[in-house]
Formats: C-alpha cells, structure tokens, sequence
C-alpha cells in the first residue's frame, strides 16, 4: 500500500481505539476531554488506554525479509576485491627439432614422422624417487631459437637391471626426440631411449639400448632406406638418395598418436640390425647400420 493510504488506516484506528475505550469507562460527571476526543484538535495519549506507534522506516521496510537476510545481501551487494591470477606453470625448456630447409613433412603413416636421433650420454645418475630409473643427460644436438648449442636434454629411462651406470656413460645411443616432455616421478623426460628387449615380464627379460654406427654424432637423425617408399614420401634424385623427411613436432605428434601406430612395426632381424617394415634403419655420413647385437627379432621401443 502507499504511504498516505497507510497513515490514513492508522489514524482512523487510533481514533476507534480511543473512542471504544472512553464509552467503556464509568461515567463520574466530567466533561469529556476535547483534547481527545476532538479529531481536528491536538491529540494526546489517554491515560491508561492502548498505544499505537507508527514509524515511517517500519511502513517502508518491506515485508518478510528477515534482518539478517537485509545485512546479507547489503554483503553480496558490497563490491569485493578481484581475485588474484594463479602463479604462471614453470614452462618445460623448449627442444626444436632441427629440421632441412624445404625438406617435406612425412606422412603420418610413416616412420619419418619420428625424429629418431643419435645422442651420447654424458651424464648417468639414480632417480631420487624411484630406484628402478636412471636420469640421464644425453647430448642430442639441440639448438635454442638463436642456433646456438641449448645443451645436454635430460631423459629418464627404465634401465636399472639391465645396464650399469658405468656401461651407459658415454654410450651413443639413439633417443626419439620429439615425443612430449613427460614428468616421471617428479623428474621431466624429454625423450626416450630407443632399446631392444625380448623376454617376458621376468627375470629372463633383456632390454639393451641400439648401437648407431661409430661415424654417427650427436644430433644425426637415423634414417630407412629400402623397401617401397609410402605415399607423400619424397622420390630419389639421380644419384638413388632419398631426400629426409621433416619430422613432427611434439604436440601434433602426441595428438595424432604418430609414435603409437608406428612403434610396432620397429624390430630387428636375424642378424640384429634394426628396421622398420622391411626398411633398414641407417645413420651417419656412411650410412651404417643401426644395430642391437645380440637380439634376433626383438621389438624396439
């Protein structure tokens, strides 16, 4: 209701009041008391009878909300402070790959997709969480944005049991390169050393890492020659040699699982050299062979 339509209740129920209240008294002689009984006159409380009080915060406060819930939403209503952005996520060191200029990008199918690169560990320590790891430190050849020398990556490999700290140090090996930081146990791996194993589950399972050939470097991308080339992959020169392939990067490699639909297809042969589906694994100027002596049809990974 509004405001005039409320004082106008109010004051006809005061006057009732007052009147109901002074016909009810006993009569003792006396002239009634124009001051309230008069409805233009001043008006005073009569003694003795009820009180009607009437405030205008009480006739404009609505009606059902509690006075806790009025406090509450004044502190919904208060402007609050902006919260706080989260601290940034440390950013894994980025690892190029390096890759020829105008080289065509490999088909998804194909092994070429996978940079598999010579690398020679220079440093070999125990995992501080798990004793069945190795941290290494493996010289890939890798170059920051500038093409200049980003240092040793760290790679953490499954290797205690079949190898000693001792025999891995200063071993080449071949890593793939451009498979997606992984934190194992507390420790960043970025990369995977490519082994032979046969075996089962165990104590009769032999895992041992591939041997590229003695002319290969740090940073020289293993290669597969032989065997029928795939569709998309690039044609031969006039001198028989087929151009390389640039590799994937790491996340579209993850994302379109490259490693996974390949890796089955890595084995060795009879004589241990490794292949991928009929095509023989080479690496270095010579392009000599990559091998697993000792493993006769073995799988890699």
């Amino acid at each position: 209701m509004s405001l005039a339509v409320a004082l106008r209740v109010a004051f006809r129920t005061s006057t009732v009041a007052r009147a109901t209240q002074a016909s009810a008294q006993p009569a003792t002689g006396r002239r009634p008391n124009p001051r309230v009984t008069s409805r233009c006159g001043p008006r005073s409380r009569p003694r003795g009878g009820p009180t009607l009080s009437i405030s205008f915060s009480s006739l404009l406060r609505p009606r059902g909300i509690h006075r806790d819930a009025v406090a509450s939403a004044r502190r919904d209503a208060a402007p609050r402070p902006a919260p706080r952005p989260p601290p940034p996520r440390p950013q894994a060191p980025r690892r190029p790959v390096a890759a020829r200029a105008g080289a065509p990008e490999a088909p998804a199918e194909s092994i070429d997709a996978v940079d598999l690169r010579v690398g020679t560990i220079v440093e070999v320590g125990p995992h501080p969480e798990a004793d069945n790891l190795f941290v290494e430190r493996i010289e890939c050849g890798d170059v920051d944005d500038a093409g200049a020398a980003a240092g040793p990556r760290t790679v953490v490999s499954g290797l205690v049991g079949h190898c000693s700290a001792d025999d891995l140090m200063g071993r080449s090996v071949v890593v793939v390169a451009n498979l997606k930081a992984r934190n194992l146990r507390g420790v960043k791996s970025h990369g995977m050393v490519l082994c032979a194993s046969e075996g089962g589950e165990g104590g009769d399972r032999r895992v041992a890492p591939v041997a590229p050939p003695a002319d290969a470097r740090p940073g020289d991308r293993c290669r597969f020659v032989g065997g029928d080339a795939l569709p998309g992959s690039p044609e031969a020169d006039e001198d028989g040699v087929v151009a390389q392939c640039a590799a994937w990067p790491e996340n579209r490699l993850q994302k379109k699982k490259v490693w996974e639909g390949v890796q089955p297809g890595l084995r060795t042969d009879a004589a241990g050299a490794c292949q991928w589906e009929g095509r023989a694994m080479v690496a270095g100027p010579s392009g000599g062979a990559v091998t697993a002596p000792g493993f006769a049809g073995a799988g890699l990974s």
